[in-house]
């Protein structure tokens, strides 16, 4: 129900109220079944140990918005359960000490999570009536001046993951009288002809979420110095490059800016195609730490126990064959994985003074 409106009644303005959309007196709380198997283990007096977790979710009642006929219904859209997602996957972390003396130690910790996701379903029946979706259903789009086809990049289908490249598949380039390339893309259906639209000539071509996380740190300490450092990364995914599709197009410039590259690919269009989708695999140093501590004995101070003094610089750098400015994008969200003008996240450096009373 909602205000639609108003009228008289006693001598009074009041609200009046309707129903703004279908009732669904069936809807509920989506439910999740889990099983996850475990196991933890010790070794060589604590000096080695780690994790091993495997589980297995299925997410079952899944809301949707269908579009329903009317009649019977009184509009055109239903709130209802009927999707089926799963999730599966293995972590593994790992934790060690090889060396521990009095003047000298290091310690090393990792972990590793593989993730497998797939949408089950998305249709079903209710009260009679199927209740069904478009095979491809677009989760996030890409435009820019001069890209006039179809603009949706990122998918979700059943039997599929979530966030899957669908994309018109390279062809080469076609060069007119005058010299000027354009995108060509290959008759997928092999029907003579190319037609753009979310079931049209186009190919799954990966997934935007990584299929494999990973970090591993460590800190080596030799008397009252040490340094630790921090890596993550993520692998298995790809990352469409829509800011250098977008500013490769030398048909927009002088209007627009271009690519110092673009001369040489020149390209005289905007198109969606495959040319442009690149492995996103990335490791990034998040941070590295040295660090001395000067023990209360060398200060003289009764009132002072100790002081640390740490150099530490975050976003060290990340390594990666991706060609963009930063492979780490918002990819592990629904509609991630387009690089649309993302700039890298900031290095900084830090000067850190602790005191110990």
């Amino acid at each position: 129900m909602s205000p639609n409106g108003t009228t008289t009644y006693n001598g009074a303005t009041v609200t009046t109220y309707a129903l703004d959309s279908n009732p669904n007196p069936d809807l509920k709380w989506e439910t999740k079944y889990t099983f996850d198997a475990g196991i933890d283990f010790s070794m060589f007096r604590r000096r080695f140990s780690g994790t091993i977790d495997a589980y297995m979710s299925t997410t079952r009642d899944l809301l949707y918005t269908y579009q329903v006929p009317v009649p019977p219904f009184t509009y055109t859209s239903l709130l209802a359960n009927m999707g089926e997602m799963s999730n599966n996957g293995i972590e593994i972390g790992l934790h060690a000490a090889p060396i521990e003396t009095k003047d000298m130690g290091l310690t090393l910790q990792g972990n590793v999570a593989f993730q497998k996701n797939k949408l089950v379903s998305l249709s079903g029946t209710y009260n009679g009536q199927d209740l069904t979706t478009s095979k491809y259903i677009a989760l996030n789009s890409a435009s820019c001046n001069g890209l006039t086809s179809n603009t949706n990049v990122v998918y979700m289908t059943e039997g599929y993951p979530v966030n899957i490249f669908r994309l018109p598949v390279h062809d080469g380039f076609k060069t007119d009288d005058t010299g000027k390339k354009t995108y060509q893309v290959k008759d997928v259906n092999g029907d003579g002809g190319i037609t753009l639209d979310d079931e049209g000539d186009r190919e799954f071509l990966g997934q935007a979420t990584p299929k494999v996380f990973a970090s591993f740190g460590g800190t080596f300490r030799y008397k009252n110095w040490d340094l630790s450092t921090q890596l993550n990364g993520g692998f298995g995914h790809h990352i469409y490059n829509f800011t250098s599709l977008r500013l490769s197009n030398l048909g927009a410039f002088p209007t627009y800016n271009v690519l110092k590259s673009a001369e040489e690919l020149g390209v005289y269009n905007a198109q969606h195609t495959s040319y442009w989708l690149e492995k996103g695999d990335y490791v990034n140093i998040e941070y590295i730490t040295l660090g001395y501590n000067l023990p209360a004995s060398k200060l003289g101070l009764n009132y002072i126990k100790g002081l640390r003094f740490a150099l530490s610089c975050n976003n060290v750098a990340t390594l990666t064959g991706y060609s963009g400015l930063t492979p780490i994008l918002n990819n592990a969200t629904i509609g991630g994985g387009i690089d649309n003008n993302v700039f890298p996240i900031m290095r900084t450096y830090t000067a850190m003074l602790s005191v110990k009373f």
